[in-house]
């Protein structure tokens, strides 16, 4: 993977974001409408700044995350962010109900490169200062 950094956001730009219990796509082609109102975010706990991290370790940051997350909003499903040919997944949160810096701030504490915001049309890729890397359509 091209890690230049322009590169980079467009890779992130192209996730998806599915839920595969639901078998609902939230980001990508052909999205379902959002499951709580606009604006939802996505944020994972897994492999910190990008780095690949074990498994059992990814599940745990995850766990707190999804503690922390109940701690403030019921506007929750599980999702997976991943790459359009499948070769890249990271099991993520749909959250609603949260003000965007709150999100940024879990984003910094969890060592992420960045959380996606979604709206009704769109879909944008926020590093955790808040600068806005890449956007598009919501429903690619």
């Amino acid at each position: 993977m091209d890690l230049t950094p322009k590169s980079l956001w467009r890779t992130y730009g192209e996730s998806l974001i599915v839920d595969e219990r639901m078998e609902r796509v939230y980001a990508g082609p052909h999205a379902d409408d959002l499951p709580f109102r606009a604006p939802c975010f996505v944020i994972t706990a897994w492999n910190p700044m990008s780095e690949p991290t074990g498994e059992a370790d990814n599940l745990a940051r995850n766990e707190e995350l999804w503690n922390r997350l109940q701690d403030q909003t019921d506007q929750i499903r599980a999702v997976v962010g991943q790459s359009p040919c499948g070769d890249w997944k990271e099991d993520s949160f749909l959250v609603a109900g949260l003000a965007e810096q709150e999100v940024l701030q879990m984003a910094t504490d969890y060592q992420q490169r960045a959380i996606f915001r979604l709206d009704d049309e769109s879909k944008f890729v926020i590093d955790p200062q808040g600068n806005v890397r890449d956007h598009g359509a919501r429903c690619q």
